[in-house]
């Protein structure tokens, strides 16, 4: 008969919790190092503390790097079987038309509550304010060092730490140095899912202002993504979910010190022509420029429109002449900024780069450098697209790495 395994993993998130979960459940000696005062703080800050907790149309499509090892991974644990697994906790989910799954309570708390309750059931060794300053393997075993204790005879050791996305809820760089340690390679670091900054100043009567802007993305002069989505602007510069949704492009450009501009077409929906000839149809009635855009366009935009162009807000349509409503159909159709930078890391909900995947097997979530260490989560070079696929990804490499482990 085998020894039962002694598990450390190192970080109580979602990876790490449900890894926990997974492998108590078949008696394994199990301790979770968190650095917080309570576990999973980044799944009760989710999806503005609703979570949105999975995709049900989850694939390899899904993530913007590294799609085959993902494939592999999330084969094992689709939808379907984090269902089941959350529907067993006694999680009720809550299934959109976008594919967007959350709590049926509609409350991250409630996933915390169910995973919490499963913890304290198997009475999983949780050790919180507890920050690892090192990890050590001697022979066939790890000790972890904390700031006032080493903990040893380890046989196995998961490194679920998260990326640094949200340092202001314990996040830290502390995975990749665990990783670079052991002669892991990390792959350049970069927030996804964050506002951008702008060169040009948005005037402050502009902030706050939302639109459904059809965005499109240039990188050294050459057009790479175009997308339609809300679009904010905000004292920074632009954020939204269209924003979040090409800013995975925009911050590796910005790695590179590329060149960054984005055209946005404020009016999607409306072409040039049409509202040319609005406005002209128009010319005749007593009424001013200003009514005449904000019935297609918010007012806050409509009245930086004008204000741009050194436009009366209060001049008549038939006052207009034809350089004014060329110039008006102009910014409305291509309204450009360039970047210059994001919002940080503190504002972003996923960070693309960590640790290479090709130094880890995608079967077992083990290193290929170092026996019985493994990595799960966002510490890994894995970016998923907003909808849910990150926290997705987080429990399947949980799933998997306990199915390898239970095996073994």
């Amino acid at each position: 008969m085998s020894l039962i395994k002694n598990i450390a993993i190192i970080g109580g998130g979602a990876s790490g919790i449900l890894a926990g979960i997974f492998l108590s459940k078949k008696n394994y000696k199990v301790t979770i190092f968190e650095n917080n005062d309570a576990l999973g703080k980044k799944i009760l800050a989710s999806g503005n503390g609703r979570c949105n907790i999975a995709s049900s149309n989850i694939d390899k499509n899904s993530f913007y790097t590294n799609q085959d090892f993902v494939e592999e991974i999330i084969k094992s644990f689709d939808f379907k079987k984090l269902e089941e697994i959350f529907n067993s906790f006694g999680l009720f989910l809550d299934i959109k038309e976008d594919f967007k799954v959350y709590p049926a309570s509609n409350e991250a708390k409630s996933v915390m509550s169910v995973l919490n309750a499963q913890v304290d059931t198997l009475g999983i060794n949780v050790l919180l304010e507890t920050k690892v300053l090192d990890i050590k393997k001697h022979q066939d075993t790890f000790t972890i060092k904390t700031s006032n204790k080493e903990y040893k005879n380890f046989t196995h050791t998961i490194i679920a730490t998260g990326s640094i996305a949200y340092p202001q809820l314990g996040a830290s760089e502390d995975g990749y140095n665990f990783a670079k340690s052991f002669k892991h390679t990390i792959k350049p670091l970069h927030p996804t899912l964050v506002g951008l900054v702008t060169k040009e100043i948005i005037p402050k009567q502009l902030h706050g202002a939302k639109t459904s802007a059809q965005i499109t993305l240039y990188i050294d002069n050459k057009k790479i993504k175009s997308l339609k989505a809300d679009t904010l602007f905000t004292k920074y510069g632009l954020s939204g979910f269209g924003i979040f949704d090409i800013s995975y492009y925009v911050t590796k450009a910005l790695l590179n010190n590329e060149k960054i501009k984005l055209s946005l077409d404020l009016i999607p929906n409306i072409s040039s022509d049409q509202i040319l000839k609005h406005i002209h149809s128009f010319k005749k009635q007593n009424i001013s420029i200003l009514t005449l855009l904000c019935g297609f366009l918010n007012t806050k935009i409509s009245k930086d429109i004008l204000k741009t162009l050194n436009i009366d807000l209060d001049i008549k349509t038939s006052s207009l002449n034809n350089k004014q409503i060329e110039d008006i159909i102009r910014l409305l159709k291509n309204k450009e900024y360039s970047i210059i930078d994001h919002n940080g890391y503190k504002h972003a909900e996923v960070v693309a780069g960590g640790v290479n995947v090709d130094e880890i097997d995608n079967i077992t979530m083990m290193s290929k450098k170092v026996n019985n260490l493994f990595f799960l989560g966002e510490v890994l070079d894995i970016t998923g697209k907003r909808g849910g696929y990150n926290l997705h990804f987080a429990f399947a490499s949980a799933y998997r790495c306990a199915l390898h482990l239970s095996h073994e």
